[in-house]
């Protein structure tokens, strides 16, 4: 993503990207500077960090920095799920939102939950799939 993406995002909403999903080798900056450049705009942002390599010159600054998630290449999509509905709970929780939940299903809108029971999500009743693209 490029900052001044993510800026004009702001400038067209009034709001900030929920969740930033990032790898950490960029063209132009790596996750760890544009890690620091995003909490300098908002302390906030939930960003999860994507990357081949598990270097500690990259995970100590993204662990000190405060990133949510670190998942580590080549992608484990039930790992990645975990996490983006984690995030995604911390985000309702910190609005005025209220979660709804049954026993295996977690609500985020009317046409959006989380199915506990086979850990899936769903928007509409349709399942959502995370692939590579």
């Amino acid at each position: 993503m490029h900052l001044k993406k993510y800026k004009n995002y702001y400038n067209d909403n009034s709001s900030h990207y929920d969740i930033v999903l990032s790898d950490i080798q960029m063209p132009n900056l790596n996750g760890v500077e544009l890690t620091s450049k995003l909490y300098n705009i908002n302390p906030s942002q939930l960003l999860i960090i994507l990357s081949a390599h598990d270097d500690s010159k990259y995970l100590m600054p993204l662990i000190n920095l405060g990133i949510e998630q670190f998942i580590k290449k080549p992608i484990d999509y039930q790992e990645l799920l975990r996490a983006l509905l984690n995030s995604s709970k911390k985000i309702i929780s910190n609005s005025t939102q209220q979660v709804r939940t049954t026993s295996n299903k977690l609500y985020f809108s009317e046409s959006i939950f989380f199915d506990k029971a086979n850990s899936s999500l769903f928007n509409n009743s349709q399942m959502i799939y995370l692939t590579k693209i």
